[in-house]
């Protein structure tokens, strides 16, 4: 094969211009200011809300024009429906649509069809022609805000990261129990409102919307139980300056507990999930110990990657390599099918449809099989060293929602709140406690253990929000940007993202969804 050769041209003209610019000067012109930020919320939650004051903070205080998208204009355009303007009728209709175009054209069509329209509005901007810097023509970088309200399945989400990069933010927005079913209440009556919630936190569907999948993924948390109130404001602006850089910002006491919690969490083996727990002094703001779920050992703690370590029974470890939990559930599952074949309860060929009966219900949800000791539990353990003394209020910041039998003994421990990031499905903590455990922020007379959603900077993205720039000048006065001017933390290169949405566009074209 005949290589190509490349010529270099030695060019006086334009030399002397081309020669005062670095590289990375040429490609910083690239940069865009541009943000994607995407919102999602169980439902209930004031999206619409939260959507409005990051439109006004964007334009009035960062400069930016703002493009609201909101999924369900697709819904009703590509579906053809005439959805209902408000009730429960409109959002179990949008839920049905949107399953059927899932179901149709692909999991993250909704997603699509945002960056198609994030596209179109992009071809409206200038456009500038190839010059001796810049090899091909390019789109002029534009200060410009797309909110993409809001997001129900994961496969939506995973599109908006893969395109967009670090450059897109994912905004949880949540309320409490108790403020969202007011909310619900004006629309519906109590049976609607509750299935509606209970459908809104997860269907079993791949091509379903699952809040409780994708909530947790988030890249910051807000909880807006009084929309109205300047806490929500205060909270929104306070995102926009860790997107932004804009200000110096550190982490709050919750953010590094959250974010020790999530540390711990990665010394985890366990095969099924990590999670991750810190006990704190509430009020002392003081954090206590940490834990992890993995297998104890021997003389005390659990099992660690020590280098030289040939003593390590964790389960990855042993000779089957598998989970004990989901093999004692296996086998216990077998169990019932060969008593029900013993006694003639089964027709042949119908062992695999009941295996999977049991095994997608309550049996498929025991945890008690596990070989882990839970992070919870290990935290309480790690803290029997600390002297805690007689006005010690203790609280712990949890990356997954605490199972049954952790939250008995945290509240046998006198653990006040418990804050935690993802839910956890298979938890009956507050059914079988509900005499001691309550899901809200309102027991007035403060006897209850709290099991509460977590707020602030998710711990994925601590660096991107705290590690520190350019704080100062040669003088040592503090380096301010105004904030009409800053970019994104990480802000992308324009040349290959009109790319990457032209081809998500064609492949729409390809689907029979648009025509370009």
């Amino acid at each position: 094969m005949a290589v190509q050769k490349t010529e270099v041209v030695n060019s006086s003209s334009g030399l002397s211009r081309q020669m005062s610019k670095s590289t990375q000067d040429i490609l910083r012109q690239v940069t865009t200011p541009e943000i994607v930020i995407g919102l999602c919320g169980p439902v209930g939650s004031p999206l619409v809300e939260c959507a409005k004051i990051l439109d006004d903070q964007l334009r009035t205080t960062f400069n930016y024009d703002v493009l609201v998208i909101r999924l369900s204009k697709f819904i009703e355009e590509l579906s053809g429906t005439k959805v209902p303007a408000s009730g429960f009728e409109r959002f179990n209709t949008l839920i049905n649509k949107g399953n059927e175009l899932r179901n149709n054209y692909g999991n993250s069509i909704l997603a699509e069809m945002a960056i198609k329209d994030i596209a179109v509005y992009r071809r409206t901007r200038k456009f500038e022609e190839p010059s001796e810097e810049v090899a091909i023509g390019r789109y002029v970088p534009s200060r410009t805000a797309f909110i993409i309200n809001s997001l129900k399945n994961t496969e939506e989400l995973s599109l908006l990261r893969e395109v967009y990069g670090e450059s897109f933010f994912l905004l949880g927005v949540s309320s409490g129990m108790q403020a969202r079913v007011n909310k619900l209440k004006t629309q519906m009556n109590e049976s609607e409102l509750w299935q509606l919630i209970d459908r809104d936190s997860g269907e079993e569907s791949k091509s379903g919307q699952s809040i409780r999948k994708i909530f947790h993924k988030s890249d910051y948390f807000i909880t807006y139980d009084s929309p109205q109130d300047d806490l929500m404001r205060r909270k929104t602006v306070r995102f926009l300056n860790l997107c932004f850089r804009s200000e110096i910002e550190t982490p709050t006491f919750m953010e590094q507990a959250m974010f020790a919690a999530y540390s711990a969490s990665l010394n985890s083996a366990c095969l099924s999930r990590q999670v991750g727990a810190t006990l704190v002094d509430l009020c002392e703001s003081r954090i206590l110990s940490i834990g992890w779920n993995d297998v104890p050992k021997s003389g005390g703690g659990v099992y660690l990657n020590r280098t030289g370590n040939h003593d390590d029974s964790r389960c990855y470890n042993l000779a089957s390599k598998r989970c004990y939990n989901d093999h004692e559930k296996s086998e216990m599952v077998q169990l019932i099918i060969d008593e029900l074949q013993k006694n003639e309860c089964l027709k042949d060929g119908q062992d695999l449809q009941v295996r999977g009966i049991l095994m997608n219900g309550r049996i498929g949800q025991l945890l008690e099989f596990s070989r882990a000791v839970h992070a919870e539990m290990l935290a309480l353990i790690n803290a029997r060293s600390v002297q805690f003394g007689g006005g010690v209020q203790l609280g712990l910041f949890t990356t997954t929602y605490p199972c049954h039998n952790c939250a008995r003994h945290l509240v046998a421990a006198g653990v006040k709140r418990v804050y935690y990031i993802e839910p956890y499905r298979k938890s009956l903590a507050v059914k079988l406690h509900d005499d001691s455990i309550e899901e809200s922020d309102e027991d007035e007379n403060g006897v209850k253990m709290r099991l509460l959603q977590y707020e602030g900077a998710a711990p994925v993205r601590f660096e991107t929000f705290f590690a520190a720039s350019d704080r100062k000048r040669e003088d040592g006065s503090v380096l301010a940007t105004a904030k009409t001017s800053v970019e994104t933390v990480k802000p992308f290169k324009l040349e290959s993202i009109p790319i990457i949405e032209g081809m998500i566009v064609k492949h729409l074209e390809n689907k029979s969804v648009v025509k370009l």
